[in-house]
Parts: structure tokens; sequence; C-alpha cells
């Protein structure tokens, strides 16, 4: 039986007049198509913009030769997925290792990891399923190609969040299909 907490998160978002102009306030690029977009999508997944768990972020596309719309989902939204599908058992890691390829459980060097791994156990599952994410794959630069200010505050945890994002995917790629996180980006 579902407590009230887990039947209020099945519920998609009202996106009521008020709602539409916060997100325009959020998104002032926003187009009326993307605001379309995003509400069916935030629908579809049954996750809160509001919340932080799916965001909407503008690229450039060099195909378009314009910024165009992207929608991301957070950590947090991947893991609300993950629980959602009933398949999610548990995590194992993160573990962290440089160059020389040794894993450890907590990454308290001043360089940047070379890579991160967690692993994801799927409901029956004998094994974890692993996610790896390679600094070098993943890190978000500036146009300067220098590494962005999370990525340079905080890379351990931005690995990690890669890396978890890959694993759950795998694990759940029904629940989680087409969708990626903002650190994957």
């Amino acid at each position: 039986m579902m407590d009230v907490e887990q039947e209020r998160a099945l519920v998609p978002i009202q996106f009521d007049q008020d709602a539409r102009k916060v997100l325009r306030a959020l998104y002032p690029k926003m187009t009326d198509t993307d605001e379309s977009l995003f509400v069916m999508t935030c629908n579809r997944t049954l996750l809160d913009p509001f919340a932080k768990q799916i965001y909407a972020v503008w690229r450039y596309d060099t195909a378009r030769r314009a910024e165009a719309m992207a929608i991301q989902v957070g950590i947090d939204g991947f893991r609300i997925q993950a629980e959602r599908s009933h398949q999610y058992d548990s995590q194992i890691g993160p573990f962290w290792c440089g160059k020389d390829g040794v894993w450890v459980e907590a990454w308290s060097e001043t360089h940047s990891p070379a890579a991160c791994r967690v692993g994801v156990w799927r409901k029956g599952a004998r094994e974890p399923i692993w996610g790896v994410a390679t600094y070098q794959e993943y890190v978000q630069t500036t146009r300067e190609g220098e590494p962005n200010a999370m990525w340079r505050r905080m890379p351990a945890t931005m690995l990690a969040k890669c890396a978890e994002s890959l694993a759950l995917r795998r694990a759940l790629p029904v629940e989680l299909a087409g969708l990626y996180s903002e650190d994957e980006m």
C-alpha cells in the first residue's frame, strides 16, 4: 500500500495558468512549442520542474544554427524514476580511481579523478549493473576549454552523478530511456 507521499508523487503536476507563468519566468527563452514539449515531458515522466527534478536548458544546435531547448533530468529525478520502477533494489558506490586504475571509496586527492563507477542492483539480479564515467568524457568545459565552475569545485561529485545516471539508465532502460542528467550533457 502506498503512503500519501508516494501517491502524491504519481500525480501529474497541474500546469495551470499560474504554473505556466512561473515556467516562462524561469525560462524566458521558452517558446510556446518548447513549453508544450516540456509540459508533456513533465506529465509523461511525472517529474516536477518546481522541485528541480527536471529542467529546460538551451544549447547551441549546429544543425539549426541557433539555440534549442533540451530537457534534462536532475539526479533526484533519476532516483525518483528508479524508485517508481519497483525494479530498483539498491546501489553500491560510488568508487573513484586515478590514472593508476585503483578504485577507492572516497576521493581525497586534490586533482580530479580519472573515473567513477556506481553499481545498481536491480531486483532479482545476481550482480550489480555498473555505470562507469571517465572525467575526460564527461567534464563540462567553458569556451576556453577549462572545467566549468561546478566541475572545478566538485569534480568527484559531478563524475559520481554521471556514473550513477549511467548505471540507473542501464539497469532500468524502460523507465529512463531518453532521459539524461545535466551533468551528462
